[in-house]
């Protein structure tokens, strides 16, 4: 409901109601598409209800179209069969990214052909699967020459921030654009330049800072090898930090496959393949949100075991540090192996990391999200029984494995199941998506795995918690009421408030009905008027508004 308050005072009423949903999961997964064509360029991103949205490149007719789905936390796909056609323009679309919209629905960026030469494009799908732009998408980016690998983040309004690299200058530079909820483009025509003219930067990483803007990472070949750089802009469209970029690593040889994840304090966590010891080894870095970096210079070694390690994946543990994981070919066989940085990039389990997986055969290509207890849940691909399957293991904040030995089978179905992607369900488990032919075809399946291990089949039990979903602040813009609702009453919600240079300034921990902020920080002392961020969370999912404090 709505509390009226007076100058001065912020009201947050806090609606706490929960659906149960029944568990329908059938075993080895849901399909997402059965096309007779194989599907390409998928992604996927939590749809805040314990579900997930995905995305792939269709042929069709000779080209290729973007088609999303949603299926539910009760394992229901309830978009229009084989995917909602996102765009059909004529000619191909393909890389597709997407990001949460705020509202149960996506924002999906992609790159398109229909002018000849490479553009971006973006698209809003909602909860219920309508298209919400203009027919076919907006466009991010139009210039001549050719855009690639865009990639996408919520700005906390409805609306999200592009980036992507880029050829307009006959070299590769990083460049962006902010789309509002509406999908008008915010900044300059084209986008601005996150970093251009000095030499090539591409495959651009990018997260939200927790406020309203981004901090994006690249591969940089300024100094004649792959180096790893980043930098931050804001939603207005400012550039923080050194011109050139903040240098996260510039060690000689080469440092590839960034990979990038908020460390839920306005800075964010990279971690990327090194050759700087001969072979393939993980490293990573910590820059706050002023630009600084945080770990050993030049990144801390989270795996430096004989032979290589690739394909690492990361999750924010959500105390500052990170969980990773890759696969490693340190024994007979590649396996799968996870490691836990703290806060100041110090490693907190074995040495080189704990054994997740060590089935016979090969184990590749993990997928991690955070267990909303500072653990993990990783999936892979794990060829034990001679065929492609999908396997899966939880990890607690310890370093202690919580599954089977060897990992929980998630799919063992005929054919090949490959390139999971996983994202966290809001109740301390996961929901996966992968590629899967054991139709004779590539098709894309989902499936559910709970924080205990199990897949969910049948009628089931109740979900815990289906998810948080936060409405936008009201009345805009000054925002006295933001209405939140999570699956479970009673359930503990943790709100932190934000200034507009990212400090905390303010936490709650919430639980119950009508609770309110009364516009003063830990200390009791009341907070100057001007724009904050709230930032709601509960079981490792997210969502940040802005609100307005007038005095």
């Amino acid at each position: 409901m709505q509390h009226p308050i007076d100058a001065g005072v912020l009201a947050l009423a806090i609606l706490l109601a929960g659906v149960p949903s029944r568990a329908q999961w059938p075993a080895d997964g849901v399909p997402l598409t059965t096309s007779a064509t194989v599907p390409s360029g998928y992604a996927v991103v939590a749809d805040s209800s314990g579900g997930l949205i995905a995305v792939w490149s269709q042929p069709v007719g000779g080209q290729h179209d973007i088609h999303a789905m949603r299926v539910t936390a009760s394992g229901v796909p309830v978009w229009t069969p084989g995917g909602v056609p996102v765009v059909t323009a004529g000619f191909d679309q393909v890389s597709p990214s997407l990001c949460q919209d705020g509202s149960g629905g996506a924002i999906i960026v992609w790159r398109d052909q229909r002018s000849g030469g490479l553009d971006i494009y973006a698209q809003r799908v909602d909860a219920h699967g309508a298209l919400r732009w203009t027919a076919d998408g907006v466009g991010v980016c139009t210039v001549s020459n050719n855009q690639y690998a865009p990639v996408v983040v919520p700005d906390g309004a409805g609306g999200a921030i592009v980036a992507w690299y880029d050829f307009r200058a006959l070299n590769y530079d990083i460049y962006a654009q902010h789309l509002d909820a509406n999908g008008n483009a915010l900044w300059t025509g084209g986008g601005i330049a996150i970093l251009a003219g000095q030499y090539n930067q591409y495959n651009p990483m990018i997260v939200s800072d927790g406020v309203d803007g981004a901090i994006v990472a690249w591969v940089d070949l300024r100094n004649g090898n792959a180096d790893i750089f980043a930098r931050r802009v804001t939603g207005a469209g400012t550039l923080l930090w050194a011109p050139s970029g903040v240098a996260l690593c510039t060690n000689a040889f080469d440092q590839l496959d960034a990979a990038l994840v908020s460390d839920e304090a306005g800075g964010a966590i990279v971690a990327w393949r090194d050759a700087r010891n001969g072979g393939w080894d993980v490293f990573a870095q910590r820059v706050d949100a002023g630009g600084s970096t945080l770990w050993p210079a030049n990144g801390a070694a989270v795996c430096t075991a004989a032979n290589d390690q690739l394909h690492h994946a990361v999750a924010c543990d959500g105390a500052g540090g990170a969980v990773i994981a890759w696969d490693d070919a340190r024994g007979a066989t590649v396996d799968i192996y996870a490691q836990r940085m703290d806060a100041v990039g110090s490693a907190l389990w074995t040495p080189h990391g704990v054994p997740l997986c060590a089935a016979a055969s090969n184990q590749t290509r993990p997928s991690v999200v955070c267990d909303g207890a500072s653990g993990a849940i990783v999936a892979w691909e794990d060829a034990r029984a001679g065929n492609t399957d999908l396997y899966a293991q939880r990890v607690d904040a310890g370093g202690l494995t919580q599954w089977n030995a060897d990992g929980t089978a998630l799919c063992t179905a005929a054919g090949e199941q490959v390139t999971p992607l996983a994202v966290a369900d809001g109740s301390g488990g996961a929901v996966l998506a992968w590629k899967d032919s054991r139709s004779g075809n590539a098709d894309l399946y989902a499936h559910r795995v709970d924080a205990s291990g199990g897949t969910p089949t049948g009628a089931g039990g109740p979900l815990r918690v289906p998810g948080l979903i936060v409405s936008p602040g009201y009345p805009n813009p000054f925002a006295r009421t933001i209405r939140f609702d999570v699956g479970a009453a009673g359930a503990a919600v943790t709100m932190e408030v934000f200034d507009a240079a990212g400090r905390r300034v303010a936490r709650r921990a919430l639980r119950g009905r009508g609770l309110s902020f009364d516009g003063r920080d830990d200390r009791g002392r009341p907070l100057a008027g001007g724009i904050y961020f709230c930032r709601f969370s509960a079981d490792g999912v997210a969502v940040t508004r802005k609100i307005v404090l007038v005095r």
